[in-house]
C-alpha cells in the first residue's frame, strides 16, 4: 500500500494532440475514473495497471479528448447568497414533502 503522499495524479496532454492521459495511484481518482470508463467506454479506457507485490497501486487512463480535463474557479458565495439558496432548497423540500403527503391521502381514500 503506497503513502498518501505516494497517491498521486498526474494529468498528461499537449497542444498537438487531441487526447490526453491520466495516471493515478490514488483509488479514490481510480474509482472516479473506472466509473466513467463503464458510463462512457468511447472517451475514458484503462490503459495500464501497475502492481507492486501483488497488489494494483496505480492506473493509467486514455481520455479520448484533453476537453475532457476541465480546469475551473471555485464558485464563492456571499452569506445572501448561501442564506437564500439554503431558504430556496427548504421550501423544495416542504413542497415535496406537501405533495408526498397529499399523494398519499389519495391513496388511502382508494
Amino acid at each position: 500500500m503506497l503513502t498518501r503522499y505516494e497517491q498521486e495524479t498526474q494529468i498528461y496532454f499537449n497542444e498537438e494532440d487531441q487526447d490526453a492521459e491520466v495516471y493515478t495511484a490514488s483509488p479514490v481518482t481510480y474509482r472516479k475514473l473506472m466509473k466513467l470508463c463503464q458510463e462512457r467506454p468511447d472517451d475514458y479506457q484503462l490503459m495500464k495497471t501497475d502492481r507492486m507485490d501483488g497488489e494494483e497501486v496505480s492506473w493509467t487512463f486514455h481520455l479520448s479528448s484533453k476537453k475532457l480535463i476541465k480546469f475551473f474557479k471555485k464558485r464563492e458565495m456571499s452569506d445572501e447568497d448561501r442564506y437564500l439558496l439554503g431558504q430556496r432548497l427548504k421550501d423544495k423540500r416542504n413542497n415535496a414533502d406537501t405533495l408526498s403527503k397529499t399523494t398519499k391521502n389519495e391513496k388511502e381514500k382508494e
